[in-house]
């Protein structure tokens, strides 16, 4: 009886510890969030006057080189900011990784910021992943609760990515499909309020509006489950290219011996000065291209053309080491896939053109699936951000095939790909 109790306060503090850790991530989430949200306005704003008056060239360059430097300088005083985030804590929960909370706290803030005031094609969900996971560990130092330190940035890596996205279902998911790999009662129980805090938080700042707004207005009919499976396989092909691709873009920069790898980023900063004079719909994480989508009529020359830029601007921007995810461009990425594929079918097929927002949305799931290999998570994340439960079917239907396409194509999970390549090149930080 004394052990049973002694298990049952323990269990009791890491809820507790676990509401604590998501108040923190969540409100250092929401911060980063609203910070890149400023950011983002200034960007289209900048490409705005550049597009109306080219004298505005200089400055502009002028800005990005100084960003360029600004973010370089941060890399080399801290390399575990690059990229993501999530290999970074993902190593950090299997002890293959030990990260400086105070410094990366801050330091991901900083350059987050500055890549998506550089325009830079980067997701807000993966830095508050990783933030969320240093809230985490900070807190399990702090109050001395280091043996505790695993379960609590397991905690915080929900919360963070439950703010990033409104979807609070989906950091619990992630967390326990795809960083800890465990789904034990107590740490469940933990993982869901911090990520309810995070979430509350969130929905306090930016509201309730979901992320995507694609009405439905109806499900697929059963006849149309074949190009459902159909959209899997697709998916599952694309999303092993770009992880092929992700993959291989460190290898190019390295081409450039002239330019140190905490420099990379001053190359994808000129790609984004293009960019802003050329085609400013793929600058950022991809909201303005969300919109367009959303609004503008779906031409499929003109989805293909912006998916293809989105692509090859995603990869310049990842493979450049800037501080920033592949989690929201990716999804803007699927969401353009299943529009053009929705196009082709409801031509081809002599479907309403209504299902195209249908096809929308699974092909955000289906590529999240094929890229990332957690398809609940992709299930339920585009559940949470769409509404989209009355295609609960479909959308399990599309997430499973890409998965197993993926899969039968060679391809690994891009996150276990990149947490490999980084403890091979990248001592611990300590």
């Amino acid at each position: 009886m004394k052990c049973a109790g002694k298990g049952e306060q323990a269990s009791g503090m890491l809820l507790i510890e676990g509401f604590l850790v998501g108040g923190c991530a969540g409100l250092v989430a929401v911060v980063y969030r609203r910070l890149l949200s400023w950011a983002e306005e200034a960007v289209m704003w900048i490409s705005t006057q550049l597009r109306a008056d080219l004298l505005w060239l200089p400055l502009v360059l002028v800005m990005l080189v100084l960003i360029g430097v600004g973010i370089a300088a941060l890399l080399r005083w801290e390399p575990m900011i690059s990229g993501s985030g999530i290999p970074q804590i993902e190593g950090e929960v299997q002890g293959t990784i030990d990260q400086n909370w105070k410094r990366v706290i801050p330091c991901k803030m900083a350059a987050g910021t500055l890549a998506a005031l550089g325009g830079l094609s980067l997701g807000r969900e993966g830095p508050s992943i990783q933030l969320g996971g240093m809230c985490g560990k900070g807190v399990a130092t702090l109050l001395h609760r280091e043996s505790h330190a695993r379960s609590l940035i397991t905690c915080g890596s929900g919360a963070g990515l439950a703010a990033a996205f409104n979807a609070p279902l989906s950091g619990i998911l992630f967390c326990l499909e795809e960083v800890l790999k465990d789904f034990r009662t107590p740490l469940l129980l933990a993982v869901v309020i911090a990520a309810l805090t995070g979430d509350f938080l969130s929905r306090a700042a930016f509201g309730f509006a979901p992320s995507f707004d694609f009405a439905l207005e109806s499900s697929l009919p059963l006849s149309a489950y074949g190009w459902v499976l159909l959209l899997g396989v697709v998916a599952g092909a694309a999303g092993a290219f770009y992880n092929y691709a992700t993959l291989r873009m460190p290898a190019l920069y390295a081409r450039l011996s002239f330019v140190k790898p905490h420099q990379r980023v001053c190359i994808a900063l000129l790609v984004s000065a293009l960019c802003m004079v050329f085609l400013p719909q793929v600058l950022c994480g991809g909201h303005a291209m969300i919109v367009l989508l959303e609004h503008s009529p779906r031409l499929l020359g003109t989805l293909l053309f912006l998916l293809g830029m989105k692509f090859l601007f995603s990869l310049v921007s990842f493979g450049s080491g800037a501080a920033g995810g592949i989690f929201f461009p990716l999804l803007v990425l699927g969401s353009y896939l299943g529009a053009a594929y929705g196009c082709l079918v409801t031509s081809l097929g002599g479907m309403n053109e209504a299902y195209i927002n249908n096809f929308i949305i699974l092909g955000m799931a289906a590529l999240f699936s094929g890229i990332v290999r957690a398809p609940l998570t992709g299930i339920v994340l585009i559940m949470e951000m769409c509404g989209g439960l009355p295609q609960l079917l479909s959308l399990t239907l599309v997430s499973l095939t890409a998965y197993l396409s993926a899969q039968a194509l060679g391809s690994r999970p891009i996150y276990e790909s990149l947490l490999e390549r980084m403890t091979k090149k990248a001592p611990s930080q300590s």
